[in-house]
């Protein structure tokens, strides 16, 4: 009796498991309570998906792709060259003679370019307007007097031109060395041109400027004329003198006149 007993529990712990729940016999109808139909799979986390992680590599190539890589550029090497001493050469004393500079306020030019020559001084000359000192006076000198300089210095000596021509002034000093060098006219043919009613219709006092400032050689002028007759007209040289000093002729000068007829023949 007590055999029988202990060997139908030991055959009941058997069929435990080690958790303690009793094993279902194999032929046993198997338990479906637990388990899901084949229509309702099981889902997986999206991260442990294929899909997912080709689309992460795709992304990841296509940025790699388009990222620009900077090139190290290779860094030049500057060289110092090397510190030389400076070498100081002692000054040559100036040895050329001195001259002590005068006082040109009083002179004419060419009363300084006369001196400017006997002391071995280079001179220069410049013009410039000024209200206040009248055309053809000194102005100032670039070397003060009693100043001592050397031999072959330069001094420049400034001259007035006098007042700034007003625009007037300007365009009768242009029409006039027309005048003068396209018709060779004597000066007071030109000054009764600018002033004319029938002319140019200048001021006389713009028409007197411009006359002042004309730069021509009257004897030229003369010349050029006389000859002019001499070819076209064939006059004597009596009667060309008598054209180029009448009032009704060239109104050049009686010395300018002579100068022309002496010099027909050159």
């Amino acid at each position: 009796m007590i055999f029988s007993l202990i060997k139908r529990r030991s055959l009941l712990m058997s069929d435990q498991d080690k958790n303690g729940k009793p094993q279902r016999p194999s032929s046993a109808t198997p338990d479906i309570s637990n388990t899901t139909p084949d229509t309702k799979k099981n889902k997986e986390p999206f991260y442990r998906r294929a899909w997912f992680w080709i689309v992460i590599v795709a992304v990841i190539l296509f940025y790699l792709g388009n990222m620009k890589i900077d090139t190290p550029q290779p860094v030049k090497k500057t060289t110092t060259p090397p510190k030389t001493e400076k070498v100081y050469q002692p000054v040559k004393e100036d040895t050329r003679p001195k001259v002590s500079v005068i006082d040109f306020s009083a002179m004419t030019q060419d009363d300084i370019n006369k001196w400017c020559q006997e002391n071995k001084v280079h001179c220069t000359f410049k013009e410039e307007f000024s209200d206040s000192v009248p055309a053809g006076k000194y102005i100032t000198q670039s070397t003060p007097a009693d100043k001592q300089i050397r031999e072959g210095d330069y001094i420049s000596v400034s001259f007035s031109k006098g007042p700034k021509p007003t625009i007037s002034q300007t365009n009768a000093l242009i029409q006039a060395e027309k005048y003068a060098s396209a018709l060779h006219l004597s000066k007071q043919r030109i000054y009764d041109q600018l002033t004319s009613k029938y002319g140019e219709k200048f001021d006389a006092k713009d028409a007197q400027y411009a006359i002042d400032h004309l730069k021509v050689d009257w004897n030229a002028n003369a010349l050029i004329t006389a000859r002019k007759h001499q070819d076209n007209m064939h006059m004597s040289k009596a009667r060309i003198y008598d054209q180029l000093v009448s009032k009704y002729g060239e109104r050049f000068t009686a010395s300018e006149a002579k100068y022309a007829v002496a010099h027909l023949q050159d």
